[in-house]
């Protein structure tokens, strides 16, 4: 790409950092496109090592939001021939400025921003998009191959084919999934949930196998229909060994009920948990009622209501 030249450039090294650290914070990012001598200008600087691309997400556009000390500006991108290069729109919030940026695909976009922030990750990708939009060759080519922390699917209750999952596979490796509104069969779904994910959010589950299959060490329950004797099978199976990397999960549900101790704790061996085990064990996030435990001596707290139910494995303890 070739830049139109800019006069500050031709300052000597020790001014032109001098007026670099007088850009606000709504410049210094669009300056930051103006050509890759500009974008090494502001990595040397250091101006933008606090700035991440926060989300992006795919609809009927492209959307990156980038955050910076807390202002945040959300660059569109129009989804037809995203192949090749587009115009980019910078909108900042507060000050309801916007900026263009010609000249510029997707995938040299994202690049020139990481490298001129030295960025590692990105927080999040959004997939809010009709399936048919999905383009193998597009995620390939232009989102893959970055790291992302949370990968959120939403196909707004539309059945996701193993087609599409290959089209996901290369985002299936981040460290948290938020599953919204997106139906799998049974293949697929164990292709999901079988990653060894830090952080999983399931939005509308009534599928035991869901749990069962999953191999997230934090989940997460919302909408949730599962019954009394669904968490007694849950309990006994983590019991006898499923949901090895499990360390805690929350189950909210999508109504108030009564939850039935003697059918949530039948067939299983539970014991009080004591005060002087919870004064211990700081790092219980609730006040638990009981404990079970595995075979192992692996130990872990629950504790259940109207509308939540909640499992922390706080410790081992030899028999």
């Amino acid at each position: 790409m070739v830049a139109p030249s800019f006069p500050i450039h031709s300052l000597p090294t020790k001014p032109l950092k001098i007026v670099l650290q007088s850009f606000t914070h709504c410049s210094i990012i669009p300056y930051s496109f103006i050509s890759n001598k500009a974008k090494n200008l502001v990595k040397t600087s250091g101006r933008l090592f606090q700035a991440k691309i926060l989300d992006i997400e795919i609809s009927n556009r492209l959307v990156v939001i980038i955050a910076l000390h807390g202002e945040s500006f959300n660059c569109r991108i129009p989804l037809n021939g995203l192949n090749n290069p587009q115009q980019v729109r910078i909108w900042h919030h507060s000050l309801r400025k916007k900026f263009y940026l010609n000249g510029y695909s997707v995938r040299s976009f994202i690049d020139h921003f990481m490298q001129a922030t030295n960025g590692r990750q990105i927080e999040r990708i959004h997939f809010l998009c009709d399936l048919d939009l999905l383009d193998d060759r597009f995620l390939r080519d232009h989102l893959s191959g970055f790291s992302y922390h949370k990968v959120i699917i939403d196909f707004q209750g539309r059945s996701v084919s193993p087609e599409h999952l290959k089209y996901l596979a290369p985002f299936l490796q981040s460290e948290q999934l938020d599953l919204r509104r997106a139906t799998f069969d049974a293949p697929t779904t164990r292709c999901i949930l079988a990653p060894n994910w830090d952080k999983i959010y399931l939005r509308s589950s009534n599928d035991l196998n869901e749990l069962l299959l999953n191999n997230g060490s934090d989940i997460q329950v919302q909408r949730s229909m599962l019954s009394n004797t669904d968490i007694n099978i849950f309990l006994k199976n983590w019991r006898n060994g499923s949901n090895p990397r499990l360390e805690f999960v929350q189950i909210w549900f999508s109504i108030e009920r009564d939850l039935d101790r003697s059918v949530i704790l039948k067939e299983i061996e539970c014991h009080p948990v004591s005060n002087d085990e919870l004064a211990r064990r700081r790092e219980l996030p609730f006040l638990a009622q009981i404990a079970i435990r595995k075979p192992d001596g692996t130990m872990a707290a629950i504790k259940f209501h109207r509308s939540q139910f909640q499992m922390v494995v706080f410790g081992y303890y030899p028999l």
